[in-house]
C-alpha cells in the first residue's frame, strides 16, 4: 500500500504521508552514508540493512503500481533480516585496507581516542564487507559470528578499544591465512579445504584433523565437468550429500555419530557446496 500511495499523482493526506515516509527513507540511507566511516555508524549498521531492503522493495514496486506489498515482500523481508545480508552499495563502505603497521603503532602506542575509534570503524567496516562478499562459505561465516560478537562486546563495554582492534586484526589474518590456503586452488581443492577447515575447528576442535574428501572432490569434478547448467539440482545435492557423508564416516568414525555426520553433510551441502558450485559454474568452472 505505501507503495501504491507514493506512486499515486493523487493529494489525499495518506498519499501525502507515504510519499513523506519515502522520502524520510531516502534521506535516512543517504545521511548515514554521508557520514562516512563515523564510529558511531556501528551502532546502526543493522536498522540500516533492514532499512535500505525495505525502501529498495518499495521502489521496486512504485514502478509496477498495479500490486502491492503483499505477502512474497514479507516473507523476503524476514529472511533478510535472518540472514542479514547487506545491499551491494553497502558492502563498498569502507573499501581501504588499514596497513599492518598503521596497527602496530596504534596498539603499541597510546593514541588519541578519536584517532583509534576512526582506525576502529574503518577495519570494522573493512572487513565486514569482504566477509559478506562470500556469505556461504563456513569459514567466512564463523568469522562473521565472531565479528558480531566483537562489536557487541564493545558496544556493551565489556572490552576497550584497544582491544576491539586487536581482536579485529586477529579475525582478519584468520581470514588472510584461509585466503592463501586456497588461492589458485581448483574448485573442489577449495571446498575441501573449506570443509576441513571448518571441521576441525568450529566441529571438533582438532586442529591435527586432515581430511582428504576424495568422494566428494570426485563428484564435485563430476558436476563441474557436466556444465550443461549452472543450477544445482535436488538429485546433485543427494548425491554431494551421500559422498561427503561416505568420506566423513570413513575419516571422523568415532569422532561423531552416524546421525551427527548426516545431518552435517546435508548442512555443508545445503548451505555451502551446491552455492559455491553454482558460482563457480557461472564463472566458467573457476
Amino acid at each position: 500500500m505505501i507503495a501504491l500511495y507514493a506512486s499515486s499523482k493523487e493529494a489525499s493526506d495518506d498519499v501525502v504521508r507515504a510519499k513523506r515516509l519515502v522520502n524520510d527513507m531516502r534521506r535516512t540511507i543517504k545521511l548515514y552514508k554521508a557520514l562516512g566511516s563515523h564510529p558511531k555508524k556501528l551502532f546502526y549498521v543493522e536498522d540500516i540493512e533492514v532499512l535500505v531492503f525495505v525502501y529498495g522493495s518499495i521502489l521496486k514496486k512504485m514502478r509496477r503500481p498495479s500490486t502491492g506489498l503483499g505477502r512474497e515482500f514479507w516473507r523476503e523481508l524476514v529472511k533478510f533480516i535472518h540472514s542479514r545480508t547487506l545491499v551491494d552499495e553497502f558492502e563498498k563502505i569502507a573499501e581501504a585496507e588499514i596497513s599492518d603497521e598503521t596497527l602496530d603503532k596504534l596498539l603499541e602506542t597510546t593514541a588519541p581516542t578519536v584517532e583509534l575509534r576512526r582506525v576502529v570503524a574503518d577495519y570494522y567496516f573493512y572487513l565486514r564487507g569482504i566477509l559478506l562478499k562470500n556469505p556461504h562459505d563456513p569459514i567466512y561465516r564463523e568469522i562473521m559470528k565472531r565479528l558480531e560478537r566483537l562489536l557487541r562486546e564493545w558496544i556493551t563495554r565489556k572490552i576497550d578499544l584497544r582491544t576491539f582492534l586487536a581482536q579485529l586484526r586477529a579475525l582478519e589474518e584468520e581470514r588472510r591465512s584461509y585466503e592463501e590456503r586456497i588461492r589458485g586452488k581448483p574448485v573442489e581443492e577449495k571446498i575441501g579445504e573449506a570443509i576441513n577447515t571448518y571441521i576441525k575447528s568450529q566441529v571438533l576442535q582438532e586442529p591435527s584433523i586432515n581430511l582428504q574428501l576424495r568422494s566428494t572432490k570426485r563428484e564435485i569434478k563430476r558436476l563441474l565437468k557436466r556444465k550443461i547448467t549452472s543450477t544445482i539440482k535436488p538429485s546433485d545435492k543427494q548425491r554431494l550429500s551421500k559422498a561427503l557423508l561416505k568420506d566423513l564416516f570413513q575419516e571422523l568414525g568415532g569422532k561423531l555419530s552416524e546421525g551427527e555426520l548426516a545431518k552435517l553433510s546435508d548442512k555443508l551441502v545445503e548451505e555451502f557446496i551446491a552455492e559455491e558450485l553454482e558460482r563457480a559454474m557461472s564463472n566458467g568452472g573457476r
